[in-house]
């Protein structure tokens, strides 16, 4: 079965910040870390369940699941055929700081 991968707001924000910043350091190294993230998602239509479940939330009423490329996780959870990707989130910063819609 394949799946459906759908972005939150959030989570396209998130990517478009973390182009636009590699983009100023350098073109090549924002083009590999972009191309590494969309990578993972896109496998996410095969293999929903790749990724860990994300311990720390837990608590919340979804699981949420995580991929990592580089220092970013990429956050999300499936639900029936559908992979909501809620967050790109740079796992140098607070653990405190993530938000989730």
């Amino acid at each position: 079965m394949k799946y459906k991968v759908i972005w939150a707001n959030g989570a396209i924000k998130d990517l478009e910040i973390i182009r636009d910043y590699f983009t100023k350091i350098s073109i090549k190294t924002s083009n590999n870390i972009i191309s590494g993230i969309l990578k993972l998602t896109r496998q996410l239509e095969s293999f929903p369940e790749s990724g860990q479940i994300y311990e720390s939330l837990q608590e919340t009423r979804f699981i949420y699941r995580r991929l990592i490329e580089n220092n970013y996780l990429i956050i999300y959870r499936v639900e029936k055929n559908i992979i909501h990707i809620i967050t790109i989130f740079d796992s140098r910063q607070e653990p405190a700081k993530l938000k989730l819609d």
